[in-house]
């Protein structure tokens, strides 16, 4: 498993992996572009399982890992609504990064150094918590991908606050719930759990009875240790003075990318879930605070400064 500063990938490795390492090299480089045949030439050589019959098996491998890779990035480019910031060229073999100007192109850098830095480590840059941004990029994300006429909220660490109190404000802005209740009658030693973020469409009249969202968000590469812990309707329960007329649905939000062989069996286990492309693809356009921008490209940027002193 590729982590910046400990452990570089192997080439048994899945290709969303090595495609990771291939983007942050690429990220680190003198002019933003590599060549994907030589980092593969080189993670082959330097593997201790990998074994050829000669040098023409060894091209061979070559060639083939070079145009999994490949694939892959154009696959990141379709399930992205090509906001990828990476283009492929030279038919498949060199990959060139686009520059952190596009706001597109800085979302997802940002996303992936959550996924290959050591997020409990390394989370921190210029005083910037790098697990809160993805908390604050999801609730834009989970808004615009409810529509215009939806209202988001943040439950998660990322906003200071105790637990009652800020159930207690989602309760009035959500119109439904009434105030917070303990119903254990013990001690309260819950930050979220496990709800980061909240998004609902509400109407008109303001009634109760409409459709909710509530979404718990990972950086790192661990998520599936976690085992999608998230359960709206419990929470409702143990939390919620009442429970909303229509049962909240699971978003689960991953600075990561999972892999087509197991998406469909993560997202039985998480509901509605964006990984980093899903991420990308529903990212607004406009209306993204000046003081989030800041923050992401402050801690991008550093995080970029890090990993060119520390990948192995």
């Amino acid at each position: 498993m590729f982590k910046i500063k400990s452990k570089t990938p192997s080439v048994q490795d899945n290709v969303e992996i090595i495609a990771d390492y291939i983007e942050v090299k690429c990220l680190i480089s003198e002019n933003k572009s590599v060549s994907i045949r030589r980092i593969i030439h080189s993670l082959l050589r330097s593997s201790d399982t990998f074994e050829t019959s000669g040098i023409e098996d060894f091209d061979d491998t070559i060639i083939s890992k070079t145009e999994l890779i490949s694939s892959e990035f154009q696959r990141r480019i379709n399930s992205s609504n090509s906001r990828y910031p990476f283009n492929i060229l030279h038919h498949g073999e060199v990959l060139e990064f686009k520059g952190l100007e596009n706001l597109h192109s800085l979302i997802y850098t940002y996303l992936l150094f959550a996924t290959r830095l050591n997020m409990t480590e390394n989370k921190k840059f210029d005083n910037i918590d790098g697990t809160g941004i993805l908390e604050k990029i999801s609730s834009y994300v989970a808004a615009n991908y409810f529509g215009s006429r939806s209202t988001h909220l943040i439950l998660g660490t990322s906003v200071k606050g105790g637990f009652e109190k800020k159930v207690n404000n989602l309760c009035k802005k959500l119109g439904e719930g009434i105030k917070f209740v303990n119903r254990s009658k013990g001690s309260i030693d819950e930050n979220d759990d496990k709800v980061d973020i909240v998004v609902w469409i509400d109407f008109s009249d303001k009634r109760v009875s409409k459709f909710i969202g509530f979404g718990q968000c990972k950086t790192g590469t661990n998520w599936e240790n976690d085992r999608f812990q998230l359960q709206p309707i419990e929470f409702c329960k143990k939390w919620l003075h009442s429970q909303p007329v229509v049962d909240p649905i699971r978003m689960f939000f991953l600075a990561d990318i999972v892999e087509d062989e197991i998406w469909h069996k993560r997202a039985v286990d998480a509901g509605l879930l964006f990984d980093r492309l899903r991420i990308l693809d529903h990212f607004p356009t406009s209306g993204i605070p000046a003081v989030l921008l800041k923050e992401i490209t402050s801690w991008t940027t550093h995080a970029i400064n890090f990993t060119q002193k520390n990948l192995n």
